[in-house]
């Protein structure tokens, strides 16, 4: 197999005893591409010509969900079609009734939900991209075999124009290609054009970078310390509650969460939904160890409105000091500081720029440094070290 025509014939033609079918391929497709494709392979396959709204498109980006809605499918995002437990999401409306089901990534979701997706449409193939390259360390091994038994995979398609920049596809791909050592593509990084900047790092400065770019790394203590270190470099911190968000804050979510949108009900935001503070309600006396965060939700379609979200104090307490005597309160989430972010939270989000922290002491891994540039669609610096611990300072 070469190309994305040639892995979605495959996924529609060999696999007729498999209702859920994964197509193993990297996550910046081009999605217009594919479902073009897809509708024309689907139509030989059925003898029948297929319709854009007789295909459901289920996204889990709002620009790929735009793309789907423009073209004529029959677009959700997933999202809007979900609630959760504190173990998982699960489905809480019916999904349309369509001939073919495709969902755009399975890099987020556990296949508990990919199960019961396809509970609800039982006589229906649902086909499922995923990308091996994203490692799911954090979803058991379950989910990997899962996956891996039932995948039409491709290691790298060729000629295929992606949302980002020439530099960041062209590092992506050489990161793909298995046989390729992760120090040999950075001492030929000055063949990738000038939007990818690496830069050899034993001391990481605050005082030497731009703060208001997000920074992705899948080093877990990083992400602990370093937020904290910056909220104290621009001397934001509450001096009265220092886990209390401040306005123009940025916060992540670390679990499934709701806001409430004024007048509108309720939406079921994804791990990894990154918020800027817009204020922090005052609490009312019943209401303890919790934030009441207002920020502007986009919604799926483009519409911005007003929302709050209760972020769960004794959560961020726990990160900040390793302790809490703190009762997590009902009803309140998992948020933490969002100026740096894991790559785990965060793959299926996008940024015009970002800078990447990658330390090979803590991850002998390419593949996390591979996740770390994929949310990243113009420039990307990379602050790497492959032989000695990145320090951390203020300057």
């Amino acid at each position: 197999m070469k190309n994305l025509q040639d892995v979605i014939f495959k996924a529609v033609n060999d696999n007729f005893d498999k209702k859920i079918r994964f197509i193993d391929v990297q996550s910046y497709y081009n999605f217009t591409e594919m479902l073009k494709l897809f509708t024309a392979i689907l139509s030989d396959s059925f003898k029948s010509k297929q319709k854009p709204d007789d295909i459901c498109i289920i996204c889990v980006t709002y620009d790929n969900f735009r793309i789907a809605r423009k073209l004529g499918y029959e677009a959700i995002y997933l999202y809007d079609f979900l609630d959760f437990t504190d173990e998982d999401y699960y489905l809480l409306k019916k999904l349309p009734v369509c001939n073919a089901y495709i969902m755009e990534s399975a890099s987020g979701i556990s296949s508990r939900l990919i199960y019961r997706i396809h509970e609800e449409i039982p006589r229906c193939v649902l086909y499922v991209f995923h990308d091996s390259y994203i490692l799911r360390r954090y979803t058991g091994e379950m989910d990997t075999d899962f996956i891996k038994n039932k995948s039409v995979s491709l290691e790298l398609l060729h000629s295929n124009k992606s949302h980002h920049s020439n530099s960041i596809q062209s590092f992506l791909n050489k990161i793909r290609v298995k046989k390729n050592i992760l120090n040999e593509i950075i001492e030929k990084t000055n063949v990738f054009g000038n939007r990818l900047e690496m830069i050899y790092c034993n001391e990481f400065k605050l005082s030497e970078i731009d703060i208001s770019s997000v920074i992705i790394t899948p080093h877990i203590t990083i992400i602990k310390s370093l937020n904290i270190l910056i909220r104290e470099y621009l001397g934001i911190v509450d001096i009265d509650d220092e886990c209390k968000p401040m306005i123009n804050e940025w916060l992540i979510s670390h679990g499934p969460s709701t806001a409430l949108i004024k007048g509108k009900g309720e939406v079921t935001l994804p791990i990894g939904y990154r918020l800027r503070v817009k204020e922090v309600l005052t609490q009312p006396v019943e209401e303890i160890n919790v934030y009441d965060v207002v920020f502007d939700y986009e919604s799926p379609t483009g519409e911005i409105c007003e929302a709050v979200v209760k972020v769960s104090k004794p959560y961020i307490e726990y990160l900040m000091t390793g302790k809490t005597n703190l009762v997590h309160a009902s009803h309140s989430y998992n948020y933490y500081f969002g100026y740096v972010v894991g790559d785990f939270f965060f793959s299926e989000n996008r940024v015009d720029n970002a800078i990447v922290i990658y330390d090979h002491t803590l991850s002998q891994d390419k593949r996390d440094l591979y996740s770390c540039l994929l949310p990243i669609v113009n420039d990307a610096k990379v602050y790497y070290n492959l032989s000695n611990r990145i320090k951390i300072s203020r300057q």
